[in-house]
């Protein structure tokens, strides 16, 4: 009797011990605003937009996007094991309730990295080759320590998709060839920097007939409209100044 109450002890010590190493992997912080930024790297008045376009999706779709920033993802073994810790947010998850419809874009600095975990209800929107692609887009962004601009553009993009929406125009998301633009009809950018801003000519060869084209006009349009407060059914997207 007394060797098994010693092996009990021991295995009940050993099993302390494995539960105190396991609970000594700190989580990460936990998430209660649109824009998380831990790492203090992103500008007020681009948080303020980033934030802004965030509601505005919520209002619109239901869908719940949130931005993190770090200084690093250690001590977990690398950023994509954090982020689905991260997404746990202490239990309480991202996306509304009874739903799996949560975005969480994260930025670590020290490991340079961008990665995008979604919800099971938005992974046939947010694949992982789109995911990919606006990684990449926003790097280029922090190449420069342009943090706040570059997860604003990843925001802005959104919205021209709901304008797609609503207009009946199809689209896909995906990554193009370069030879994919000289034989287009059609090419628009939208990016902070551009807002939204119809493409004539690449590379010294015309778009299409050289014109602004019927789609990348209706977008232009409807976007500065909307941005301006013209259009109702986009009033989501702006906050009133008193």
């Amino acid at each position: 009797m007394r060797k098994l109450a010693v092996r009990s002890h021991v295995a009940a010590l050993i099993l302390f011990g494995v539960c105190a190493v396991v609970s000594a992997q700190p989580l990460p912080p936990e998430l209660t605003d649109p824009v998380n930024d831990f790492a203090h790297v992103i500008d007020a008045e681009h948080k303020a937009e980033i934030e802004q376009r965030i509601i505005a999706l919520k209002n619109a779709t239901g869908d719940v996007v949130i931005v993190a920033t770090v200084d690093t993802v250690a001590p977990y073994a690398d950023i994509r094991e954090y982020i689905v810790k991260m997404f746990e947010n202490h239990g309480r998850g991202i996306g509304e309730r009874g739903k799996d419809n949560g975005a969480l874009v994260l930025v670590a600095i020290k490991e340079r990295r961008v990665q995008i975990e979604v919800g099971y209800d938005l992974e046939q929107f947010v694949t992982d080759g789109y995911s990919g692609e606006v990684s990449r887009m926003m790097t280029t962004y922090f190449a420069h320590g342009d943090y706040g601009g570059g997860l604003l553009e990843g925001v802005t993009r959104k919205a021209m998709f709901e304008i797609f929406k609503n207009e009946g125009i199809p689209f896909e998301i995906r990554s193009i060839d370069r030879s994919e633009l000289y034989i287009a009809d059609e090419v628009l950018l939208c990016g902070t920097g551009v807002q939204v801003s119809p493409v004539i000519e690449v590379d010294h060869r015309k778009v299409g007939s050289g014109q602004i084209g019927p789609i990348a006009s209706l977008a232009s349009e409807r976007y500065f409209d909307a941005v301006r407060g013209r259009l109702p059914e986009y009033s989501h997207w702006l906050t009133p100044i008193e």
